[in-house]
């Protein structure tokens, strides 16, 4: 038979001359050893031999039902004791029986993995990853779960941590606790401030009970170095969002969008416009000046800034963090047929490059 590795603790002792409530025996093989500073008394031990007498030879899963969390009594002399088979994790079991345990408990991690790892692949950005990218990502987050009416992120933070929601529902809310939008299950947040090193913009409160994996700020930089192609997912979040959302119209101006730079930062502006396939003008006010970029059904067919034209205007503009900035519908019939300057999303993806190159080194 197994090496046998058990703990009786004493649950109950009434007029026993020797031991004491929580007192316990330790068996390992077919030594039994008392209490700590206790005699042994051979009556327990009799009760204890019997009842391992009882399960010789079965296989360890099933003996562990027969003797464990049962319950012995000694009624040998004066006293009265009752003891149970010990379920703590340092010595309630046969080797055998505490690997099975742990091999148990392996494999229910395991398919709670593959089943979380199956609810991702739900998520629009991250459809394109194999199962061992999967993997990667789950093992760097965090579950966490927020009960209704929870401030999540506050506006005007610091953004640190990247959120996918799994399931329940969160608000946005602007600075004066308008609500914006909504987001839900296979939805994202926290990422814009994480992408663009700036406080978040809005503030992010549940709705109702809400389950999200949690990814921290380096994790989240280290993913978008592995899988570049998320970035371009990131953009198509950001523009339906922001169309979605009561962004701010002009007074002066009910065909027009204007704002600042630090609240809708100019990627997520054009990828807003080209995602919408729009027409017009958008007008800048930056460091270097003056700024126009022009768009016909989203692509950009001109932009001019600081002495540059075409793509170069367009990734210095990307650079930009602070300014501010107006979008002037054009008419259909007034659209002009120039070709784009070049691909609306490699375009994109290159002005996203510069930026991480410009944040990374600390250059002006």
């Amino acid at each position: 038979m197994s090496l046998l590795e058990f703990k009786f603790v004493i649950a109950e002792a009434i007029n026993c001359p020797i031991y004491k409530k929580n007192d316990y025996f330790e068996l390992c093989g077919v030594a039994v050893s008392p209490p700590a500073k206790r005699k042994i008394c051979v009556y327990p031990v009799k009760v204890i031999a019997e009842a391992l007498d009882s399960i010789k030879g079965k296989a360890a899963d099933s003996y562990s039902e027969e003797i464990i969390g049962k319950e012995f009594n000694c009624g040998g002399c004066t006293g009265i004791i009752k003891f149970v088979c010990d379920k703590k994790e340092e010595g309630w079991c046969v080797p055998q029986f505490r690997m099975l345990k742990e091999f148990e408990a392996k494999r229910a991690m395991a398919e709670k993995m593959t089943a979380l790892e199956k609810q991702l692949k739900d998520f629009a950005m991250l459809s394109c990853l194999d199962e061992n990218s999967l993997k990667d990502l789950v093992s760097c987050a965090v579950m966490q779960e927020f009960p209704a009416d929870q401030v999540i992120v506050r506006v005007d933070t610091p953004g640190k941590h990247f959120y996918l929601i799994l399931s329940g529902k969160v608000a946005l809310l602007n600075r004066q606790g308008e609500t914006l939008g909504y987001l839900g299950e296979r939805e994202v947040f926290g990422e814009m401030s994480l992408m663009f090193n700036r406080m978040v913009n809005v503030t992010v409160k549940t709705v109702e009970p809400v389950k999200a994996l949690v990814i921290n700020e380096q994790d989240f930089n280290q993913l978008l170095l592995k899988f570049p192609f998320i970035k371009m997912e990131f953009a198509r979040i950001i523009a339906k969002r922001l169309s979605n959302s009561n962004v701010p119209v002009s007074p002066q101006s009910a065909a027009g969008l204007n704002g600042r730079l630090s609240e809708i930062p100019a990627p997520e502006l054009f990828q807003m416009i080209h995602e919408n396939m729009k027409n017009g003008t958008v007008e800048l006010t930056l460091s270097g000046g003056s700024v126009s970029v022009e768009f016909v059904e989203g692509e950009i067919i001109d932009s001019k800034y600081d002495g540059k034209t075409g793509k170069e205007a367009f990734y210095n503009i990307i650079l930009e963090k602070e300014g501010g900035f107006i979008f002037n519908n054009a008419p259909p019939d007034t659209v002009d047929k120039r070709q784009p300057i070049g691909g609306f999303m490699s375009m994109l993806m290159e002005g996203l490059r510069l930026l991480d190159e410009k944040e990374s080194t600390g250059s002006a």
